[in-house]
């Protein structure tokens, strides 16, 4: 129920004992400001201080959601499931972007594509009939444009790359296997996001921060291509240091860091 319902003239409801506790927070005066977070947690360096590459790359993804699940063991679900009563003619944006990433991931390993039509239709993810198949040769045409930029990149896989990080504390700890002919090579058929962008930079940053890597960063997407040279060992190691300070201030309290609307603002300031 909604307190509108029984303070407006244009709204109204006979729920009796929604109209009863609706009044009360209709009459509820509370001046004071809803607290998130009023407490600073003990140094998460104390307690955990290997961190693996992958969380700390989730952290800058979000802060908030990291402090709650690590530190606090909140977590919190993708909400409710709802069956659809509708028969869908042509996939949403998340639909659509995880069967592009099936049909690229088949290009990838060479599958006979009239095949894998018959596997993504017997499995339900594509439109039925018509609709359907238009749907996957569309993609398939995409894609394969797609990687056939990319596919020069790729051909020579490096071997992996173990990286051991330590600052203030804390211990940056994993392995990198994005290294293609000594670049640092990431690509997905979506606008470049700041998620994918994070991944990315913090890669890069720890593999120039190693010492031994020259190549380049290069994130392929479906509009444009970024490129991230090769910065020295110092430059590196320092801003890294001053990442792992914020990683340790985010999980002790909420970090004011929001990635999307940051780089959203970043491209527009850049831009102009």
């Amino acid at each position: 129920f909604n307190p509108l319902y029984f303070s407006s003239e244009f709204l109204y409801s006979y729920n009796e004992e929604a109209f009863k506790y609706s009044s009360l927070l209709v009459n509820m005066k509370n001046d004071k400001e809803p607290v998130f977070f009023n407490i600073v947690l003990p140094d998460v360096s104390e307690t955990d201080p290997v961190v693996s590459i992958e969380e700390f790359i989730s952290f800058f993804r979000n802060p908030a959601r990291s402090l709650l699940s690590g530190r606090l063991g909140i977590n919190f679900g993708t909400g409710f499931l709802s069956l659809n009563d509708e028969e869908a003619f042509i996939p949403d944006s998340l639909e659509s972007f995880l069967i592009y990433r099936n049909i690229l991931e088949a290009i990838e390993a060479d599958r006979n594509m009239d095949e894998y039509y018959e596997i993504l239709r017997l499995q339900g993810v594509l439109p039925h009939g018509v609709p359907g198949k238009i749907f996957y040769r569309k993609a398939l045409r995409e894609l394969q444009e797609f990687y056939s930029l990319v596919q020069p990149y790729i051909l020579s896989r490096d071997e992996e790359v173990y990286v051991h990080y330590e600052s203030s504390g804390i211990t940056l700890s994993g392995s990198i296997n994005t290294l293609f002919k000594g670049n640092n090579i990431h690509y997905r058929y979506s606008r470049i996001k700041s998620a994918e962008l994070l991944r990315a930079w913090i890669y890069h940053l720890l593999l120039c921060a190693r010492g031994s890597f020259d190549g380049a960063t290069i994130l392929f997407s479906k509009e444009e291509q970024k490129n991230l040279n090769p910065i020295p060992v110092d430059e590196s190691r320092t801003i890294l240091d001053e990442l792992i300070l914020l990683y340790k201030e985010g999980m002790s309290r909420p970090l004011p860091f929001f990635p999307v609307s940051s780089y959203a603002y970043a491209e527009k300031f850049f831009s102009t």
